[in-house]
């Protein structure tokens, strides 16, 4: 059987409750029968007008009614005005108004988009209940002595009633007021099917301003299909247990004017609500949206991973210039030394080759069979005094590069500077007055004396040519004084001597002055100097643990202040030199040469024999070992080299020591890194090149002063 088709109009019309319809704006669209009958108007009266221009009222009933239609409006929910005072025409016509009170409820019609698009008003006329309520409070007042108890307490009873339903009423819109205006999204929702019981603005303004009160959250929200949160709400709702999200993304559907769907963050809570037995009777949604934050928390992240990014391939490409840096310079100093190799080279070889050509020419000049004596004495003192030149030359090369072999001892440095200084008026010449200025007390340092002077000349040789043989050299000593930093490198706290030269010279330019120590760089005339003697200073200055450093001013002077350690004045040597020994026979002194050089171990056991000695040559030291195991008191001093392949000559020399305690050792180098290095471990040392005078003193001296054998 077909279902007869529903005449809504006339369902509207026919109703006994009153009703009357409002557009957004508040202008009347209809109204039913019961609701023109209670009003006392007409259809076409009131249609099309604004409510209150239809029915005017005092401001206050206007600004009551007015607010419960715009909440409506913005809730989308229904709103009850419990009592309102709203008169109407007079019913006989006589052009006055009927005093009315009424309770209306303002309920929103929805359109397809969950917008209210229109609003029913219901009006309650409940005029003989407030009249009642009056006739209570007066009969209270002025009739109360002359009601009987049952009237009065039914009276009592009704006003009561009433009063805790307003009060219900109020707390209640409080309460709703509280909810609407919360600042996170609040919902209700009811049973296990989740039933929207009531949603904040929050929240409607989340999900898009659709209707949700009654509808089912599938229903209502069918776009969160998948996303997880049906079944958090099964589960908050089946187990009791209180969910708690956060940042949680939810996909929306576009509202109108958006092209896709809408992607927000949210941080909620699911909280049961239970009835009096106990039993979840719904959910309590409370959060807030916080994809703004989110984006920003995004946005940030994504900015340190860029800005950390950032900083690995700023760090990658410092590294990596760092490592070009590096190598360029690397490849600078490579080529800086390089170049200071050459220099030497070529200075060694030009100063080499002249003394050279003195000592060739002097030897061709010899072999002449007619040359007088007296040329032939001054040949023969040429080629010694060149040798001698040669020698000079070789321990400067050695001092600059702090491989010579130091005879470090204690001295008193002002007493020493004292007997420098009268050499120093002959080397400087008549025309430069030479001061000194040394303190009362002891300055001791330890260090090699022979070296130490050749410094003080070399410092005054240079002053000398600086003043042009003219001028003021002033020598000074200080004690007990720290070192400064000096040309970048650290200082110390260590007590030094310092010896200072100062000259009123032309002084010394200051692009030249980070130069000065270098080999062979001179700003003399050529063939002026060799440009090794300073560095011969910075050379011993720094092989005895100390420095030297360089004021200048053009114009002015200079000052060179070389600073040596402070010691302890024990051990201090006397002032002056050891008187040359005459160059005496050996009488038959064995001696063991151990020289691995052909032609120099000929000449060597030639020039010894010529002197007295008796000799045997090892060629090696495995050689004198071996000669010394058959019998080691054949020999009375051993004389060995010390640079030999194999075992060198202090390793030879320790082993002998160690075996035969009682035997002298003697050694000669030219140069040795493990001399320079080391030092001489306690055994005598020959320099080469060397005199006989030198080579006949420290023979004779060996045996009387380790084995107690008698001077020839």
């Amino acid at each position: 059987m077909d279902r007869p088709e529903l005449d809504y109009q006339a369902l509207f019309d026919a109703s006994p409750n009153p009703y009357l319809v409002l557009d957004r704006s508040l202008d009347i669209v209809g109204a039913n029968r019961a609701y023109l009958k209670a009003t006392g108007r007409t259809l076409d009266d009131i249609v099309g007008r604004w409510a209150w221009d239809a029915f005017p009222t005092d401001p206050e009933t206007l600004r009551i009614a007015v607010a419960s239609f715009e909440r409506v409006l913005r809730t989308r929910q229904p709103h009850t005005i419990a009592l309102l005072r709203f008169d109407i025409p007079s019913p006989d016509g006589a052009g006055g108004f009927d005093e009315r009170y009424w309770s209306i409820v303002h309920e929103p019609v929805l359109d397809a988009t969950g917008e209210v698009a229109l609003v029913l008003q219901h009006p309650i006329d409940v005029t003989e209940m407030q009249r009642l309520r009056d006739s209570v409070r007066d009969a209270e007042k002025d009739r109360g002595p002359d009601l009987d108890p049952a009237q009065s307490g039914i009276f009592t009873r009704a006003r009561t009633l009433q009063e805790a339903n307003w009060r219900l009423q109020a707390e209640g819109d409080r309460l709703r007021g509280m909810f609407e205006q919360a600042p996170g999204f609040v919902c209700m929702l009811h049973g296990p099917d989740h039933r929207f019981g009531m949603a904040n603005d929050a929240y409607m303004r989340l999900v898009g301003n659709r209707g949700l009160v009654g509808r089912l959250v599938r229903d209502a929200l069918p776009e969160l299909e998948g996303q997880g949160f049906y079944e958090l709400l099964d589960r908050v709702y089946m187990s009791g247990e209180t969910f708690v999200g956060r940042g949680l993304e939810i996909v929306l559907d576009a509202t109108p004017g958006d092209t896709e769907p809408r992607r927000r963050f949210v941080d909620f809570v699911y909280q049961p609500v239970r009835d009096p037995t106990g039993d979840v009777a719904g959910i309590f949604v409370q959060g807030s949206d916080v994809t703004d934050a989110k984006h920003a928390e995004l946005a940030l992240r994504g900015v340190n991973d860029t800005l950390e990014r950032r900083v690995k391939e700023r760090t990658s490409a410092l590294a990596t210039e760092q490592r070009e840096h590096a190598a360029a310079q690397e490849q600078l100093r490579q080529s800086q030394k390089l170049e200071a190799v050459g220099q030497l080279t070529g200075g060694v070889a030009h100063d080499f080759n002249n003394l050279l050509t003195v000592i060739r020419s002097s030897a061709d000049l010899l072999r002449r069979r007619d040359l007088p004596e007296e040329r032939r004495a001054r040949y023969v003192d040429a080629i010694s005094t060149t040798v001698d030149r040669a020698a000079k030359l070789t321990g400067q090369l050695l001092a600059f590069a702090r491989r010579q072999a130091l005879k470090p001892e204690t001295f008193d440095v002002g007493e020493r500077l004292g007997s420098v200084a009268d050499m120093l008026n002959s080397v400087v010449g008549a025309r430069i007055k030479v001061e000194t200025r040394v303190p009362d007390a002891s300055c001791h340092v330890l260090a090699d004396v022979s070296q130490f002077e050749t410094a003080l000349v070399n410092m005054a040789v240079n002053a000398r040519d600086a003043m042009d043989g003219e001028g003021t050299l002033t020598l000074s000593v200080d004690c007990g004084l720290t070192m400064p930093p000096i040309r970048g490198h650290a200082g110390s706290e260590r007590r030094f001597v310092a010896v200072s030269l100062t000259d009123t010279g032309v002084g010394i330019a200051s692009e030249a002055v980070g130069r000065i120590f270098e080999p062979f760089f001179t700003t003399k005339e050529v063939g002026k100097g060799t440009g090794l003697g300073l560095s011969q200073v910075f050379g011993f200055a720094k092989q005895s643990g100390g420095d030297v450093d360089v004021e200048s001013r053009v114009g002015v002077g200079t000052t060179f202040t070389l600073y040596l350690p402070q010691v302890e004045p024990e051990g201090a040597i006397a002032s002056g030199t050891e008187a040359s020994a005459l160059v005496a026979k050996g009488a038959g002194c064995r001696v063991l040469v151990v020289e691995d050089n052909l032609d120099v171990g000929a000449f060597s056991t030639q020039l010894l024999q010529d002197l007295g000695y008796c000799t045997t040559w090892a060629t090696n030291a495995e050689e004198a070992l071996r000669l010394l195991s058959e019998d080691a008191g054949a020999f009375d001093v051993v004389f060995s080299d010390v640079v030999m392949p194999g075992m060198n000559g202090i390793e030879l020399g320790q082993c002998i020591r160690r075996l035969h305690p009682d035997l002298p050792i003697i050694l000669t180098s030219g140069y040795s890194h493990v001399l320079a290095e080391e030092g001489r471990h306690g055994f005598d040392l020959l320099q080469k090149p060397y005199s006989v005078e030198a080579l006949s003193r420290i023979l004779r001296k060996a045996p009387r002063r380790n084995r107690g054998r008698s001077d020839p």
